[in-house]
């Protein structure tokens, strides 16, 4: 089984980039896009895995804005 913190912080950090693309609700979602942020990288996982769970969804929001 996966570290639950991995599994807690990976949840977040999905459902708040799905949150984050309505632009009105940036302001909430980013706060808590950093707690699952924290909550990866405190986990027992791959640094790769934390690298890339931190960077794709900010690469993938900055598109889908404009």
């Amino acid at each position: 089984m996966k570290d639950k913190k991995y599994i807690i912080g990976l949840t977040i950090i999905i459902l708040t980039f799905f949150v984050s693309l309505n632009p009105y609700l940036l302001i909430f979602t980013v706060p808590v896009f950093l707690i699952g942020v924290g909550l990866l990288w405190f986990s027992k996982t791959k640094i790769l895995t934390k690298t890339l769970w931190t960077v794709l969804p900010l690469l993938f929001w900055y598109p889908s804005m404009h």
